[in-house]
């Protein structure tokens, strides 16, 4: 059972006179080396680069092979990143290029040019590689087969109502979507707005100016009586491509709302403690507050990730420079319906990035930083009066 959202303490009060433009309801209701995304050595960059020069190209690997769907060829690689390496199952404190499969296959099964190299030799420096089982990585709406669950208009996941006002972790979309998360209030423009996935709020490049955002989500027994956002702009959507070649720094969009329909507070009485960004670094301890699973805690496995992600339809888009995280205690860490939550640091809370893909075992978001300048900057609210 979903639970409600705390009181909102106080009216906003941070910029609230130059909020002019928003929706109105009235319309329609480490100890060993680490290292920080940002700055990562030079020679673990050119590593990852040489990594898939070896295995005929980056765009040969995500984007050409993923055509051929089969784990016996180069398909079965969907990425590579920066992390520790892994022995007999345990994390070590060497760093090495994580290479990203569908399924981790015996040496004996691959011909010789599928085969991951032991080694990638950057100058004077060999530097390990190691195979990590991912899954194909999908981004991650509430999955149509909850459909089936929808009885009494209430899916599977932990934050499936109507919330008014609607914090963060709540279901939400796009009326073409089933529902992802709802992931944080920004201020931009003198507007208002709410960050989620594009996948989530503008249903992969579909939507256009004016379309209503549903809180609750589609599957979640929404309605066009429930809008809470609008889609203001077309330049609020940041284009997914999906071209071989292509790449996307971020899945994500706005949607513009007010402050009698949403709160800066997130489930639990989660909220942040700060709204500074803060650069995801390697083995740092994270939570997030999604629609299906809900509060959860993980640590960040991999930096500067370059990954194939598969979205409906057969598309395919290659993503640059993201994060991977796991659970910290086995459960998932996101499941589908978790895409557009805003993953913090812990104690403090600061906003670190935005989830939109994974798979099984793992989770795949963008860096904030990296989704703020894709839009020209925003600020972030943690609480009415910040």
């Amino acid at each position: 059972m979903a639970r409600a959202p705390q009181p909102r303490p106080t009216p906003y009060a941070g910029n609230r006179s130059n909020l002019s433009r928003q929706f109105s309801s009235g319309a329609v209701p480490t100890a060993a080396e680490s290292f920080a995304v940002g700055s990562v050595p030079d020679k673990f960059r050119r590593a990852v680069d040489q990594f898939f020069e070896s295995m005929g190209g980056q765009n040969e690997i995500l984007a050409s092979a993923a055509t051929t769907r089969s784990v016996f060829s180069k398909a079965n690689i969907v990425g590579a990143g920066i992390g520790r390496k892994h022995t007999a199952g345990d994390s070590t404190d060497t760093m090495a290029v994580q290479v990203f499969v569908v399924r981790k296959l015996p040496l004996s099964d691959l011909a010789a040019e599928l085969q991951v190299p032991k080694f990638i030799k950057v100058g004077n420096e060999n530097i390990p590689t190691d195979v990590i089982e991912t899954g194909e990585i999908v981004p991650m709406p509430a999955p149509a087969q909850d459909f089936i669950d929808v009885i009494h208009a209430q899916a599977v996941g932990f934050y499936t109502d109507r919330y008014r006002p609607a914090p963060g972790g709540s279901t939400i979309g796009h009326p073409l979507v089933t529902a992802g998360t709802l992931g944080c209030l920004v201020s931009r423009n003198d507007g208002l707005y709410i960050l989620s996935n594009n996948h989530v709020l503008a249903a992969v490049n579909s939507a256009k100016k004016g379309d209503r955002i549903w809180q609750p989500g589609k599957i979640d027994g929404g309605t066009s009586a429930d809008a809470i956002a609008i889609i203001d702009s077309v330049n609020d959507i940041i284009r997914l491509k999906f071209n071989p070649g292509d790449i996307n720094d971020v899945d994500a969009t706005l949607a513009l709302t007010n402050d009698q329909l949403v709160t800066p507070e997130m489930h639990d009485g989660i909220a942040l403690d700060d709204p500074t960004p803060l650069d995801a670094v390697m083995d740092m301890q994270v939570q997030k507050v999604g629609r299906t699973t809900g509060p959860t805690q993980g640590q960040v496995k991999s930096v500067t990730a370059r990954i194939r992600v598969k979205y409906d339809g057969g598309r395919f888009g290659q993503f640059q420079n993201q994060i991977m995280i796991e659970s910290l205690d086995g459960s998932p860490f996101s499941q589908g319906g978790d895409s557009g939550s805003l993953i913090m640091s812990v104690n403090p809370a600061q906003p670190v990035a935005l989830l939109f893909a994974g798979s099984d075992q793992q989770t795949f978001a963008t860096p904030i930083q990296t989704v703020m300048d894709a839009f020209g900057g925003f600020d972030i609210i943690a609480a009415w009066g910040s």
